[in-house]
């Protein structure tokens, strides 16, 4: 899976209540996810070896005399240390059960032109 210019904002709760923007890093991911489906009605999501990221660039919110470009320069020199830490992770999303009914999957694949979109196919049976 390839996302190219994504936005993650990092955000600082005030004493308000109210969350104030602190930075705001522009993104490009690869990443090799593996799909199945886990014994508990669950699909599993799991990256296979080391995801890679770039940051395009950073938006200093603050206060702080912090040079964008040098931040920018900073994080994709620190990410390639961090980011092995990540490589196969997995993690699983519950699939619902309705009514006692439960979707039992039988083939996922990601399809369209950039294999954006989640397709499965699976059969309904009563929950266990």
């Amino acid at each position: 899976m390839e996302l190219n210019a994504f936005d993650i904002y990092l955000d600082a709760k005030l004493a308000s209540g109210d969350w104030a923007p602190q930075f705001k890093l522009n993104m490009n991911t690869v990443l090799d996810i593996e799909l199945g489906v886990d014994g508990s009605n669950r699909i599993a999501i799991g990256l296979v070896g080391t995801p890679n990221f770039h940051v395009n660039f950073v938006e200093n919110y603050t206060a702080l005399p912090l040079d964008e470009a040098k931040l920018t320069l900073a994080i994709n020199t620190v990410l390639p240390m961090l980011v092995p830490a990540l490589g196969h992770a997995v993690g699983a999303v519950e699939i619902p059960s309705f009514g006692g009914i439960q979707l039992l999957p039988r083939v996922l694949s990601a399809v369209g032109p950039d294999h954006q979109h989640l397709s499965f196919s699976g059969d309904l049976s009563a929950a266990p």
